[in-house]
């Protein structure tokens, strides 16, 4: 993906949040999300590349 991932305030995942060999040119931003994903991985991300800023502030809950 050329461009940022903008998943941001309101924004919820229930179940996992696949990212593994993903090539991300800009951003990813997650301020204030929720990753739900009880007894396993709320994300999984191996592999993962960002080309500017990975943004997990502003209160972002993760259960996994």
């Amino acid at each position: 993906m050329a461009h940022s991932l903008l998943a941001r305030d309101g924004f919820a995942s229930h179940g996992e949040l696949r990212m593994d060999g993903a090539e991300i040119g800009g951003s990813i931003r997650l301020t204030g999300a929720v990753l739900d994903n009880p007894g396993k991985w709320a994300v999984y991300a191996p592999g993962l590349r960002v080309g500017a800023v990975l943004d997990l502030s502003g209160g972002v809950l993760a259960a996994g």
